[in-house]
């Protein structure tokens, strides 16, 4: 179910399961960074993948862009890549103005030894 209570319609599933294209909220140039990781982990993605960060024009060889609103595209799917801290403000700027299918996962950075 949706936040809203209702079920998912197909398409939003879809653009879940299926996304033509995803936008990652917070990729930095933090080596080993939750966003890092996710772009990654998409190396087989046939869509388009647009990096979301204000404070860089350019990561790993792609535009940067610093919102969701200055996308060409409203992407289908959002991965919030911020810190737990910036994360709830993070969604709600990203999904307000296209309303993609978000996801969110949270991480935990390993535990040190003392």
């Amino acid at each position: 179910m949706s936040a809203g209570g209702r079920l998912y319609r197909g398409e939003e599933m879809k653009r879940l399961l299926a996304p033509r294209s995803i936008a990652i909220v917070g990729i930095s140039q933090r080596e080993g960074s939750f966003g890092q990781r996710t772009y990654e982990n998409l190396g087989e993605f046939q869509g388009d993948i647009y990096f979301v960060n204000p404070r860089y024009e350019e990561l790993m060889g792609r535009k940067c862009y610093p919102s969701i609103a200055s996308l060409p595209e409203a992407p289908d799917c959002v991965v919030i890549a911020t810190g737990s801290r910036w994360a709830p403000t993070a969604g709600a700027r990203s999904c307000a103005p296209c309303r993609p299918t978000a996801g969110r996962c949270r991480t935990r950075r390993p535990a040190t030894s003392r």
